[in-house]
């Protein structure tokens, strides 16, 4: 088995403390690094899906991996149930879910070849029933 196969897997109580001492420490700048993390790995997940099952593929990755327990794509619209990122805990409206945000912002760029901005409308952290996502072309 080469490096390149080897995987780690945090817990979700696991990564949610990761990110509060992140953002205890880097406040709002550790938003950004959770974002550029979630492109790295949507580089990955983005390469592995067929082009003629693009979003049905990234869909069943990201259920496999644990990022989400549902998740629907509609048009520039995704509609996600049970992020890993979502605290259990609501509180004011704060977006938290910065890693499927990049994620989501990869796919959508490999998929089209064009830079676009990915936006979190609602959050089940902030207390919504889904987490939100809205795709804009740059």
């Amino acid at each position: 088995m080469g490096f390149s196969e080897k995987y780690v897997k945090y817990r979700k109580d696991e990564l949610l403390e990761i990110k509060d001492l992140h953002e205890s420490t880097l406040t709002a700048a550790s938003h950004g690094l959770f974002f550029r993390t979630g492109q790295i790995m949507g580089t990955r997940i983005s390469r592995t899906a067929e082009r003629s099952s693009y979003f049905e593929d990234i869909a069943r990755i990201l259920k496999e991996e644990g990022w989400v327990e549902d998740i629907l794509f509609s048009n520039n619209t995704i509609k996600v149930n049970g992020s890993i990122e979502v605290d259990s805990i609501p509180f004011e409206f704060t977006p938290s879910c910065h890693m499927l945000r990049g994620i989501l912002t990869r796919i959508y760029e490999t998929y089209t070849n064009e830079k676009v901005y990915c936006l979190e409308e609602e959050c089940r952290s902030g207390g919504s029933e889904h987490c939100i996502f809205k795709i804009e072309r740059r």
